[in-house]
């Protein structure tokens, strides 16, 4: 956004001479200034870690930790330098990230990143936005170029000096003990030491027991080594007996189209949850023939009581789960079954489940929809902002048929779901409001924005109003329960 802001600042006439005053600060600024400054502390701040390296006779992997003031960050977008050209753009998922150098590549003992902030691909949201951009010279900013040593696992070497304080996200929660996520500090000297003892993945489940019995853990850990073995070697028929025949079929659609590879070494924790067992997370990357952008997702795999897989899913990042189990307002059980439904929900867009999707919404669903719209320009303010958002209404057999015709003509979509907030309603029993910040990726669209569900939970999960907008509104406000 404030690339974006920099670029559309820079078509006005009158950029150099304007002022603002910078949050928490009493002086006015030029905006010309601040903004190149605060881009560049955004790119300051941002560490890579280097946490394995496998090497093969023509391949080498890097796996690679990334983190934004200490903390892991999910949905950064990165290319890096292959000898000759730079690479897809991929994202990270949870703070982790896996880059493959192929050939005379893999001889490099060096990598240079460049982070992603131009986003024209997602800048088609908005047409005046997406114009501009094609006519203003691009800015380089030096500053997000990054250089990865590869013979030792160790940090970046960063542009300024940077003082790592990274973290280790541990997931506490479970159903007797309501304990909020908790982040352990660590220094830099405690992350080499345990970066070079161990490659797996930092998030940890207690396992919140919804059914009677115990889990045979070493069961299902060794089923997900056959699985994760089968995707390394793309040998996808080895594990098919493994899944219900529909669920057999999704995986596959997701692993060939894909074309996917595992991150890291999983470690995986299994639980149960509603009669099945929930086994997760698998963090995988996703690259598709026909697109030059490469997602990262955290695959959750579901057990029914015969031990084969039902369900697969991509799974919440932390910050999306940290959001909805550290209120312990409501009860633990519903705040699991919002989070099996939306990782339901975003899966079912990367599948084009349009079946599924139809199903989950109520017949008199509202539906609203926000829209950029340009307003005239106010002569009294006349560097105010003259975009408006302009909300339609359709009805539940309208906005299937426009999903339809999305699922036609894009090769994959992509949802990241980030914070959220849940509130249960006054009456109704089980029936959630739920505001969730979304990122959208298709083939040849992308956009950012802020989804509202209100979910009733008392039998099968049943959407009755979807809403989303653009951006916050007045005072950081968002659609939410209190609007119905």
């Amino acid at each position: 956004m404030y690339y974006w802001s920099l670029i559309l600042l820079k078509s006005h006439p009158d950029c150099q001479s304007m002022l603002f005053y910078p949050p928490g600060e009493f002086k006015e600024m030029s905006l010309i200034s601040w903004l190149p400054a605060r881009i560049n502390d955004v790119f300051g701040n941002i560490l890579f870690q280097v946490l394995d390296i496998s090497k093969e006779s023509t391949q080498k992997t890097v796996l690679l930790k990334v983190s934004y003031k200490g903390q892991p960050i999910s949905n950064f977008d990165f290319s890096f330098w292959d000898g000759r050209n730079y690479s897809q753009v991929q994202g990270t998922t949870n703070g982790q990230t896996e880059i493959e150098l192929l050939g005379a590549s893999a001889l490099l003992d060096n990598i240079k990143i460049k982070a992603e902030y131009i986003f024209d691909y997602q800048a088609r949201i908005d047409k005046e936005l997406e114009s501009i951009m094609g006519k203003i010279e691009p800015v380089v900013f030096n500053k997000s170029f990054y250089n990865i040593n590869t013979k030792t696992p160790q940090f970046n070497t960063p542009v300024t000096d940077i003082k790592p304080n990274s973290t280790k996200v541990d997931i506490t929660r479970s159903f007797q003990n309501t304990k909020a996520i908790t982040a352990v500090k660590q220094d830099k000297k405690e992350i080499n030491q345990s970066s070079q003892n161990s490659t797996k993945t930092s998030t940890t489940y207690t396992k919140p027991d919804l059914i009677p019995g115990s889990i045979n853990e070493r069961l299902f850990r060794n089923r997900i080594d056959l699985i994760v073995e089968a995707i390394r070697a793309k040998n996808y028929s080895s594990v098919q007996n493994m899944f219900t025949p529909e669920t057999y079929d999704n995986f596959n659609r997701l692993v060939k189209m894909g074309n996917a590879k595992i991150i890291g070494s999983p470690d995986i924790k299994s639980f149960s949850f509603e009669g099945d067992v929930m086994c997760r997370p698998i963090p995988m990357v996703f690259a598709f023939s026909n697109n030059n952008r490469k997602f990262s997702e955290e695959v959750v795999l579901h057990f029914n009581k015969d031990t084969l897989i039902n369900n697969i899913t991509f799974g919440l990042n932390d910050s999306a789960l940290e959001s909805i189990t550290s209120n312990p307002k409501y009860a633990i059980k519903d705040q699991w079954t919002i989070i099996n439904f939306l990782e339901n929900y975003k899966t079912a867009f990367a599948l084009k489940r349009i079946l599924y999707l139809e199903s989950i919404f109520a017949d008199d669903a509202l539906i609203i929809v926000g829209k950029y719209v340009k307003a005239a320009n106010n002569i009294e303010s006349p560097y105010a902002n003259n975009r408006l958002v302009k909300y339609n209404q359709m009805n539940k057999q309208t906005y299937i048929k426009n999903l339809k015709l999305a699922f036609e003509s894009q090769e994959f979509i992509n949802i990241v779901f980030e914070d959220s907030r849940i509130q249960k309603t006054a009456k109704g029993g089980d029936v959630y409001g739920i505001e969730i910040k979304q990122n959208y990726y298709s083939t040849s669209y992308g956009d950012q924005g802020y989804l509202f569900l209100l979910v009733d939970l008392n039998a099968e999960p049943l959407i009755h109003i979807r809403a989303w907008q653009p951006e916050k509104g007045i005072n950081g406000r968002t659609i939410n329960i209190s609007d119905f």
